[in-house]
């Protein structure tokens, strides 16, 4: 490798290192809020899907009344349709119940799914910081590795260490 290598990457370790603080810095406290506060449905958009589903049962459940009533009028029975409108309000107040519980589900499922996104987002920014540092510095560590110098200096080790343990052997 050219000389200089070692010490570019070292540099480029550094600045990776940098730019990853930088961004932690920056995205960690939204990630973070949203691992650990996730919101889901705001109040306001709650409030409007609980209308529009409160809206269309009180449209048919005031047209099965007036329905009633016609019919009422035109039969000249006023009591045979009074079961018939009963069980349309009864039958409209289950469905806003049912609505409103799967509007909270639908809530609590976006709440738990911004929950994950704010934990996947922080593993995300520390594995995207740690791996550019560690590949700057493996580059850094081939470099060194690859110097001629240092493989003279890893030869002369080994031979004094062979020498050492023939020295020892002897005795």
């Amino acid at each position: 490798m050219p000389k200089g290598v070692e010490k570019d990457a070292l540099a480029n370790s550094g600045t990776a290192t940098g730019q990853a603080t930088n961004a932690y810095g920056v995205a960690n406290p939204i990630y973070t809020q949203e691992a650990q506060h996730p919101q889901g449905l705001t109040p306001q958009q709650m409030a409007d899907q609980q209308t529009a589903a409160t809206q269309t049962l009180g449209g048919a459940n005031a047209s099965a009344a007036g329905q009633g009533a016609l019919q009422a009028a035109r039969t000249n029975n006023a009591g045979g349709y009074q079961a018939a409108i009963a069980e349309a309000a009864r039958t409209a107040g289950a469905t806003q119940s049912q609505d409103n519980l799967g509007i909270q589900n639908e809530s609590d499922m976006l709440a738990r799914q911004q929950q994950q996104q704010g934990l996947a987002g922080l593993n995300g920014i520390y594995n995207t910081g740690t791996q550019s540092a560690t590949q700057n510095l493996g580059v850094a560590d081939s470099a060194a590795a690859n110097n001629p110098w240092m493989k003279i200096l890893q030869s002369s080790i080994a031979g004094g260490s062979q020498a050492a343990s023939s020295y020892l052997g002897a005795q």
